[in-house]
């Protein structure tokens, strides 16, 4: 399932929208010690700053991209000005990735095409040269959340197409420009979600069988060229997960919006030797969970010990979040104290640093959807956000600024 942000309906942004009928982006600004609401998009390209805060928060919706500034202390997160807006209207991505906290791509399914940025100092957005680039592969039947990712360098974009199955592997030039290394890389099966280790040297990709996953294709990266290992694909279950900064471990769920399967997996990866790169379940996995998880964030720092499971599977009704710790020496998962967190999310995402978490509600019975931002720095329980904004739907990332 894509990360997908939502649109506040409540009856006074209602009346807000009807004055923007013609404006792609409508953002309502919740914050600590002050409220404001602020449109941009569509030539508007009202709203604040920018250059200075904490990290930069971009949305990719049915008006263009646009970027944000989180400050934490001051408890905001505000609109940057001049969002582009050359993106056909109508036209939301379902991918939103940053690479080496400068570059950002946007991968459009019902375009076929994916569009690069370069991130400044400020968060003003530039479009890279030869933009967009065409991804014809994308049209038709696309995969999960994690469909298009880098490596940690930020070097390698990939991009997968189930209506191929195939994998697409692109270099990031030093302005940020595509290149494509490999081309279709054909899988034996239907592909749904990629992920990469923490170090960057070995591809997993998921696949999708009646809904459900079944196996888990394994690739070396190289230089971009994907290298099948052995004895790949290997059985499992698990469909999204992601890799903690060591690379020893995966860490993952089943990821259905429906499943009641209340476990986290955690998957070794093999250090060495011939059979390097293959994955297989630590000692206790899978690690029971208080709820169902559909997704999981994991902290990407060094030395990041910090995992989360959300869920989606009751719209509502409490889909809190659950916090773990992962030991590096054995993969086993502590829960955290007082987990699970009662604030809600659906899905989540790090920023480079590891210090904030950035957590997007599940839609609840009012229809109001909320990004909450966490600052980790004074501990890993979630209660009280460091600020929050509401959103228009689109697919969105954040980033430390470069």
């Amino acid at each position: 399932m894509a990360m997908k942000v939502r649109l506040l309906l409540s009856a006074v942004v209602l009346v807000g929208m009807m004055g923007l009928a013609n404006c792609g982006h409508y953002v309502c600004g919740i914050t600590f010690g002050s409220s404001t609401c602020t449109s941009s998009g569509g030539g508007l390209g009202q709203g604040g700053g920018g250059g200075t805060g904490d990290a930069f928060l971009f949305l990719a919706d049915a008006g263009g991209d646009q970027g944000f500034t989180l400050n934490a202390s001051a408890g905001t997160i505000t609109d940057i000005a001049n969002p582009i807006t050359g993106i056909p209207q109508g036209k939301t991505g379902n991918w939103t990735v940053i690479a080496q906290k400068q570059f950002m791509y946007v991968g459009y399914p019902g375009l076929g095409q994916i569009y690069g940025y370069t991130i400044s100092s400020t968060g003003a957005l530039t479009g890279i040269t030869g933009n967009p680039v065409a991804a014809g592969y994308l049209s038709g039947t696309i995969g999960g959340s994690q469909a298009m990712i880098t490596n940690p360098a930020g070097t390698l974009l990939f991009v997968l197409s189930p209506s191929t199955n195939s994998v697409y592997v692109y270099s990031i030039g030093t302005g940020g420009g595509l290149t494509l290394v490999s081309a279709a890389q054909p899988l034996p099966f239907e592909p749904f979600n990629l992920a990469v280790d923490g170090t960057g040297k070995y591809l997993y990709v998921s696949n999708t069988s009646g809904g459900a996953t079944t196996e888990i294709a394994a690739y070396t990266i190289g230089s971009g060229t994907l290298s099948l290992l052995p004895n790949s694909p290997f059985p499992s279950t698990v469909a999204q997960m992601q890799g903690e900064s060591s690379g020893k471990y995966m860490i993952g769920t089943t990821a259905s919006s429906t499943n009641a399967d209340k476990h986290l997996y955690v998957l070794a990866i093999t250090p060495s030797g011939a059979s390097a790169g293959e994955i297989a379940p630590v000692a206790n996995s899978p690690f029971t969970t208080a709820i169902s998880p559909s997704s999981v964030a994991v902290q990407p720092s060094a030395g990041g010990t910090l995992v989360y499971a959300l869920n989606l599977t009751n719209p509502g009704s409490g889909n809190f979040v659950e916090g773990f710790q992962i030991s590096l020496s054995t993969g086993a998962l502590t829960a955290i104290n007082p987990s699970p967190f009662t604030v809600l999310g659906g899905s989540a995402q790090f920023d480079q640093s590891g210090q904030f978490l950035f957590v997007d509600e599940d839609p609840s019975t009012t229809a109001a959807t909320i990004m909450d931002v966490y600052d980790l720095s004074g501990g890993s329980a979630l209660t009280t956000p460091a600020a929050s904004v509401s959103w228009a739907t689109g697919s969105w990332a954040p980033t430390d600024i470069p």
